[in-house]
């Protein structure tokens, strides 16, 4: 995969009391992420990997299973 197929995430606001959202400054794409849950507010591009992270923590491409156990 090349650097083509991947766009960085920045943090854009944090949001009292736990969430944070998350914009891609390419695409447009925009997320309100919880510790246990995200909300798509933009889609963006969706078949583009998004990357980004804030405090040292990196996040990749996630996986979402819907019948999988629930987030601890």
């Amino acid at each position: 995969m090349d650097g083509d197929d991947r766009h960085e995430m920045h943090l854009e606001a944090t949001h009292y009391p736990a969430a944070r959202e998350w914009a891609c400054s390419t695409c447009n794409r925009r997320l309100l992420m919880f510790s246990d849950r995200f909300e798509v507010l933009e889609e963006g591009d969706p078949s583009i990997e998004h990357f980004g992270g804030s405090h040292g923590v990196r996040i990749g491409p996630m996986t979402i299973d819907a019948g999988g156990p629930p987030l601890q």
